[in-house]
């Protein structure tokens, strides 16, 4: 509930430039989450990070989950692992951990919750040109190493 509420952003608008106050929670299910906290902490901004997770950034690799977590640790960003958003409002979350409910004072939420693919433009070319083929997150969204793997394939294709 809340989320409509026009303190509740996403990554891209993060990423666009947007403005919206001092006080960011970051609603994370993997690395963009904690990555997206760790831009907004170097940008000044005082930032909880709400990982649904046990572990931060457990969709990667041991030795950059490694390196985004004492990143973390040394910017500040206060992380909350298996923490679910409950709910917002205008100047607070309702959050659940494994310490119980409880509300936080925030400015804005950033959702980091995951991705839906668009293929729409896949669907639009089909039939008008030879042939389509979709790579990345138009077919599902994951991972930069798996759509560069399917990119190759792709490529060995042509």
């Amino acid at each position: 509930p809340g989320v409509e509420k026009g303190n509740v952003v996403d990554v891209p608008d993060v990423l666009k430039g947007r403005e919206f106050g001092a006080k960011i929670v970051v609603a994370s299910r993997g690395f963009v989450g904690a990555e997206i906290a760790l831009f907004l902490s170097a940008k000044g901004k005082s930032v909880v990070l709400l990982e649904a997770s046990e572990d931060i950034a457990a969709d990667i690799g041991p030795m950059n989950r490694m390196r985004l977590k004492e990143a973390l640790k040394r910017n500040n960003v206060d992380t909350r692992c298996g923490a679910e958003l409950l709910g917002v409002a205008e100047k607070r979350v309702t959050v659940r951990d494994g310490g119980g409910q409880y509300e936080l004072e925030m400015d804005a939420v950033v959702l980091a919750l995951g991705a839906t693919s668009r293929q729409s433009l896949l669907r639009e070319l089909e039939g008008k040109v030879e042939q389509v083929l979709g790579i990345g997150d138009c077919v599902e969204p994951r991972n930069m190493i798996e759509a560069i793997h399917e990119g190759y394939g792709v490529a060995l294709k042509l």
